[in-house]
C-alpha cells in the first residue's frame, strides 16, 4: 500500500488529477495506492458531507486551488483560512494549537465538517477536541489518508483520531487509540 498524503500536490491539476496519481504510482510500484485527495472525496462521501470549511498554513492561491477541486467534486466550500506559510519547514514547526484555532475560526454553522489541510501540519493531537468542541467532524490530510488506506486494507475503527477513524472503519469497536502528538 503506498499514500502520497499530500492534498495540493494530489489536486493541484483538477478534478480527476488524484486519479491519475493513483494508477501513475500503481502501475510504477505494483502496489495499491491511494492520495490524500482521493482519501478526502471518500471521506467527504462515507459522512455525507455536502458543504465545508478549509484551513490550512500555505498560500491563499494554495488554498483557492484546493477549494477548487473539492467544489469540483460536488462539496461547496463555504469558507477558507490560509495561513500564508510558503515553507515546508515552518509548516512543520507549528504547533498543533495553529490547526485548532484556524479550525475554530474558520468555522460555520453550515458547514458538516470542517478540513485542516497539509500533510506537514501537526493536526492528529486535536483531532477530538475540536471535533467535541465544534460538535461536526473534523478532517485532516494526514487522518483522512491513513483512515482510507485503512479501509483499503480491511482493518477495524482506530480511536483517538476522530468520527471517522472511530466509527467509519469496520464494525467492532474501536480497539486502539492514537496518542496525542503521534
Amino acid at each position: 500500500m503506498i499514500i502520497f498524503p499530500a492534498t495540493a500536490p494530489s489536486s493541484r491539476n483538477g478534478i480527476g488529477y488524484d486519479q491519475e496519481l493513483i494508477k501513475r504510482i500503481s502501475a510504477a510500484s505494483g502496489k495499491p495506492a491511494t492520495t490524500a485527495s482521493t482519501a478526502l472525496l471518500e471521506a467527504l462521501h462515507v459522512l455525507s458531507v455536502k458543504q465545508i470549511v478549509l484551513g490550512a498554513p500555505w498560500s491563499a492561491s494554495v488554498n483557492q486551488a484546493v477549494a477548487a477541486f473539492i467544489e469540483a467534486n460536488g462539496v461547496k466550500v463555504l469558507a477558507q483560512e490560509a495561513l500564508g506559510l510558503t515553507r515546508n519547514l515552518e509548516i512543520g514547526l507549528l504547533d498543533p494549537q495553529t490547526a485548532y484555532d484556524v479550525g475554530r475560526r474558520v468555522n460555520r454553522p453550515g458547514a458538516d465538517a470542517v478540513m485542516l489541510a497539509c500533510g506537514n501540519w501537526s493536526t492528529f493531537g486535536i483531532i477530538d477536541q475540536l471535533e467535541h468542541d465544534l460538535g461536526k467532524p473534523v478532517l485532516t490530510t494526514n487522518q483522512v489518508s491513513l483512515w482510507h488506506a485503512l479501509k483499503m486494507m480491511g482493518m477495524g475503527p482506530l480511536g483517538g483520531l476522530g468520527v471517522l477513524l472511530r466509527e467509519h472503519l469496520g464494525d467492532e469497536a474501536a480497539r486502539y487509540t492514537v496518542r496525542a502528538g503521534t
